[in-house]
């Protein structure tokens, strides 16, 4: 789905950005690897369940919050 601009241009829906900056940053990520691999001799002990682990604590997270912040408010009753 896509949202439009004043000049009627397409923006891309938000779930695209989102997916658009997940592979920036594993580009990037991966582009750093040569220069910092001296530096994560540090994380070897940890292993791929480590991480999959992480992904989905912080997916649980941000399901919760957006449970909590996006709450439809209660119908208001007017008693006349």
């Amino acid at each position: 789905m896509k949202t439009k601009r004043r000049n009627d241009t397409p923006l891309p829906c938000r779930q695209c950005i989102i997916i658009r900056y997940f592979l920036l940053a594993a580009a990037i990520g991966i582009m750093l690897l040569p220069v910092a691999n001296s530096r994560l001799q540090v994380l070897s002990h940890l292993s791929a369940w480590h991480f999959v682990g992480l992904i989905w604590g912080i997916g649980v997270l941000g399901m919760i919050a957006k449970y909590i912040l996006d709450r439809p408010s209660p119908p208001s009753s007017k008693t006349e």
